[in-house]
């Protein structure tokens, strides 16, 4: 029989805990819970700057002043030095509030932006790791999600929704742009990002690619973005440094250092989770979930990476966006469509069966065509645009098949696909 360590037993005690309080501050009476969250009082967030100025290096405060993760610095083709760290943030122990971490990271990092000195910044720092503001926060924000709740609200706005401490996209959107607009309005953006692809809108990446354009042009500081991982919220800083360069600083409630992981990092990263999972359950994950878990720590990674390159000017979010996901639905069709268009009956039957493993000639007009229209040729890396032309031309020669109006609306979009690409 193994016996508990102290900081094991902290964990589950304050899981625990959690729990009990969430379920607790859920009673009947809707008025309650309301009632007791207007007593909660929270330090007031510093006013928004009404001019930009220079910023400490944040990176080298950070690691005098915190436990540093992980750190690297890197010179660009464009000869600028970016400098990217990870520093040790307030833990979470239980599950499910990532999100709520993530958005009191934002407005952490809100206050060390807006210090003018080291004792502010100091002070500013010292948040990231303060348990008893994090939990003042997290049911400021709780009460303010409650007051958009109606008594028809569906989900994800329900109270019982709200209340279970699983913060969604919607969410965070709604505090940044109403109750948080006053700081957060122009410096906070929320970001999806999930298989190696971002995940919003094509209206929501024009919207952040502007943000981050203001940025490499030198016209704002700094700007903080929330990024929803797979399935985990982060939080990520960039800010420019005198006299050149930039500066990334990554947090994560987890802790657990990502950056320019290896493989086999991940590896180990899924194994101590585990690990952790098996002594508090007594059994281990079941393989979707391990998969899910090593997709996600793969993700964070990653997304770092892409968005370091955006921040340098270097790559954008829309070719980002438009190239990853072409890239991505062309490796699937080499995959299973392996006959050659002049092999017309196997390969009729290869394609039929590719277009519905999952790309609807809806889908990919939604999911491809639109995005790629929306930002246009420039969206594509010169490399895959002139692989999708290849691709296109051979498909063209395809004649139609009777009685398969699928493949047929399918050869009718690769048409646009290729008069687009001709023009």
């Amino acid at each position: 029989m193994s016996i508990m360590s102290e900081g094991e037993a902290a964990e589950i005690v304050e899981e625990v805990l959690s729990d009990l309080l969430t379920r607790i501050c859920y009673p009947p009476q809707p008025p309650s819970l309301e009632t007791q969250l207007t007593k909660i009082s929270y330090p007031p967030h510093p006013p928004p700057l009404e001019t930009e100025h220079p910023l400490l290096d944040l990176c080298t405060l950070s690691r005098e002043l915190c436990e540093l993760l992980k750190s690297y610095s890197l010179r660009t083709s464009t000869r600028t030095r970016v400098e990217v760290c990870q520093i040790k943030t307030l833990q979470q122990k239980a599950s499910g509030y990532c999100g709520h971490y993530a958005l009191y990271f934002s407005l952490a990092l809100l206050g060390l932006c807006s210090s003018g000195d080291k004792a502010a910044a100091q002070q500013a720092l010292v948040q990231l790791t303060h348990r008893e503001h994090f939990w003042r926060r997290y049911w400021t924000s709780i009460g303010q999600l409650l007051s958009r709740v109606t008594a028809d609200s569906w989900w994800p706005w329900t109270r019982e929704h709200v209340c279970a401490g699983e913060i969604e996209r919607s969410y965070l959107r709604y505090l940044l742009h109403t109750e948080l607009a006053d700081i957060a309005q122009g410096r906070v953006f929320v970001l999806q990002y999930a298989y190696g692809l971002l995940q919003d809108s094509v209206e929501h990446i024009r919207v952040v690619q502007d943000a981050v354009s203001l940025f490499v042009r030198g016209e704002t500081n700094y700007v903080v973005f929330i990024l929803g991982v797979t399935n985990h919220w982060v939080t990520l800083l960039a800010y420019r440094k005198c006299p050149e360069g930039i500066g990334l600083l990554y947090l994560d409630s987890n802790n657990e250092p990502v950056l320019l992981a290896t493989e086999t990092d991940i590896d180990k990263l899924v194994e101590a989770r585990e690990q952790k999972y098996i002594k508090r359950k007594g059994v281990g994950y079941e393989p979707w979930k391990r998969n899910i878990l090593r997709q996600s720590l793969c993700d964070q990674r990653d997304v770092v990476a892409v968005m370091s390159d955006c921040l340098q000017g270097t790559h954008t979010l829309s070719c980002e966006f438009v190239s990853s996901h072409w890239e991505k639905m062309l490796s699937n069709y080499r995959e299973m469509v392996t006959t050659a268009v002049r092999d017309r009956d196997v390969h009729t039957v290869d394609l039929l069966c590719w277009l519905e493993s999952g790309y609807s000639v809806r889908g990919l007009r939604d999911a491809y065509m639109r995005p790629l229209l929306f930002f246009g040729r420039e969206s594509l890396t010169p490399r895959l645009r002139v692989e999708m032309h290849i691709w296109a031309e051979e498909l063209s020669r395809m004649q139609p098949v009777g009685g398969l109006d699928h493949i047929n609306n399918f050869l009718e979009l690769v048409d646009e696909l290729n008069c687009f690409l001709s023009t």
